[in-house]
């Protein structure tokens, strides 16, 4: 996990206390789920309701689901505080994004140690434009 703030960070951790969320089911279901405006999503509503009291988030996440040839799985989240924010461009480039993640996290080709992962939380969040996200 490398949450890039704080708000990632509790959303981590409510949709972990919870048992629901859009990156739990993402990961089980191999799904992306995007939800465009939390307050009206009724996918996961204890998550939503949690979310909508504690942090200023409408427009929640794109999380894809990242699969490393070595069997370790994990969820590329992107969120946002204005609904709809999210557009096929901005998914377009998210998909790439989380291409390019779960090739990093993947053991190199030519042996079946798998590398360990520096953390990518700080160059990820540097590569995309606020503005974009």
């Amino acid at each position: 996990m490398g949450p890039t703030d704080r708000a990632a960070q509790r959303m981590h951790v409510l949709q972990n206390d919870l048992g629901e969320g859009p990156c739990l089911s993402a990961l089980s279901d191999h799904v992306a789920y995007q939800i465009d405006d939390l307050r009206t999503d009724e996918r996961w509503p204890r998550f939503a309701r949690r979310v909508a009291a504690e942090m200023p988030v409408a427009s929640i996440m794109l999380p894809f689901r990242l699969c490393a040839s070595h069997g370790a799985t994990g969820a590329l989240n992107l969120y946002a505080d204005e609904p709809h924010a999210f557009n096929l461009h901005s998914r377009a480039v998210s998909t790439v994004l989380a291409a390019h993640v779960a090739l990093r996290c993947s053991p190199p080709a030519s042996t079946s140690t798998p590398r360990t992962s520096k953390p990518l939380c700080g160059p990820i969040a540097r590569s995309v434009p606020r503005s974009e996200f």
